[in-house]
């Protein structure tokens, strides 16, 4: 297959609004037939260079941007974003599927039926998850007829079987001489797939083998031996703080219900895993468990001051920067690897800072009870790791630790897993 320039970028350079270096002349060159994947540690430029060739670094978040980024031969650009609750514009997702691309109804039901979605077309949009939003914007994404797509970490809130129906749909494309760039920590996934991988190290890019998946599988391996150990360090016993018992719930207006006859008790210090498919209730037990739903039937017992950080960090955090919303306490800022980034605006973290900074503030402020949804999301396995030694000194302290994750990695933490 012939590799036609599609997209072309040479010595790109981007600047923070404060002019720090982000990316440091990146030369890459993608041709048709090709999935690129972009690897690299949390905050070294993975998403600033897709915002680069879309032109939403320079004109929605303002940065200083140098050399050239050149893309030929598409109409549209396609760009599936890290955080996918701001994404999407439609009421219902059957009208976001029909609005905004060109496709047929029987091309969207189509794809649809691949990603899973026929079940949640006709709910209304501000009830999805952040993982059957992320496919319903895949899936707008394969529908809208773009010769590029451009993906950032749109695997991350999906269980096994949703990933690789995404994978395979992003390997057709490319098979029909599509072209995607995709950022993502999931190596496994796409390793058979990606045509080349690119590793980012502190903004400077370069070209690496399918061997380096190994030693990135090899990487996770080791993290997940550390998490074992960190869960092992940690004492269970005394009271317990949380106490669900025969617990139902549905949202108003909704037929089914969401929760069905679960009962969960969890003591002190204890770190209790909650899986499951995407849209399974996750974040919906972690609401219930904080207060904030009610149960239909059941009973619902809490003897400690509960605290939730969300799948969206920015609805935790308060402060302008993450100086202010650590106190200043510069230890656990480099406990948090952000220790570089004090005094940066927390709106031009990247997504992964944002989420070490969102577990940084809630291990300050302490509490009894702490609910943590996703903390994994966007985050390579050493940022993972440090997540999980704040989870666990918090743990040590007798706060019961109740996490929602699609990462087995996140998962090896728990002293006890619950499916849903």
């Amino acid at each position: 297959m012939s590799r036609e320039p599609v997209v072309y970028v040479e010595k790109l350079r981007v600047y923070s609004r404060g002019g720090e270096p982000i990316l440091r002349e990146v030369t890459l060159s993608v041709g048709s037939g090709e999935l690129v994947l972009l690897l690299g540690r949390s905050g070294s430029g993975k998403t600033t260079f897709l915002r680069a060739l879309t032109g939403i670094a320079r004109e929605v978040f303002g940065l200083r941007v140098e050399g050239t980024v050149g893309i030929r031969g598409c109409d549209s650009v396609s760009y599936v974003p890290q955080e996918p609750w701001s994404a999407v514009a439609s009421p219902y997702p059957i009208l976001e599927l029909l609005t905004f691309t060109p496709a047929s109804l029987g091309e969207a039901k189509e794809v649809i039926q691949s990603l899973g979605l026929e079940n949640i077309v006709y709910e209304n949009s501000s009830s999805l998850s952040p993982g059957e939003i992320q496919r319903l914007l895949i899936a707008e994404a394969r529908l809208s007829g773009s010769k590029l797509l451009l993906i950032d970490e749109a695997l991350a809130y999906l269980d096994p079987g949703s990933r690789a129906k995404v994978a395979k749909l992003v390997e057709e494309h490319v098979e029909r001489g599509g072209v995607a760039i995709v950022v993502d920590h999931r190596v496994d996934v796409w390793k058979g797939r990606a045509s080349r991988i690119v590793l980012f190290e502190d903004g400077v890019a370069k070209e690496v083998s399918e061997d380096y998946l190994g030693e990135y599988e090899r990487a996770l391996e080791k993290c997940s031996r550390e998490m074992a150990k960190l869960r092992d360090s940690v004492s269970v016993g005394g009271e317990e703080l949380v106490e669900l018992d025969d617990v139902w719930f549905r949202y108003p207006d909704a037929h089914d219900y969401v929760i069905k006859g679960l009962s969960l008790h969890v003591r002190k210090g204890e770190v209790v895993v909650i899986r499951g498919a995407s849209g399974r209730g996750k974040t919906t037990l972690l609401k219930i468990v904080a207060g904030m739903y009610g149960v239909s039937r059941g009973k619902r017992v809490l003897r400690a001051k509960p605290q939730l950080v969300p799948e969206n960090p920015l609805l935790y955090v308060s402060s302008p920067t993450p100086r202010e919303e650590l106190g200043n306490e510069v230890d656990l800022a480099r406990l948090a690897g952000l220790e570089t980034r004090l005094d940066t605006p927390i709106a031009y973290l990247s997504g992964g800072e944002r989420r070490r900074l969102a577990i940084a503030s809630a291990y300050r402020r302490g509490g009894g009870v702490l609910l943590v949804d996703e903390p994994s999301v966007g985050l390579d396995p050493w940022s993972a790791l440090r997540i999980a030694k704040m989870l666990a000194d918090v743990a040590r302290r007798g706060t019961s630790v109740i996490v929602a994750t699609h990462d087995p990695l996140v998962a090896a933490l728990g002293h006890r897993v619950v499916e849903l």
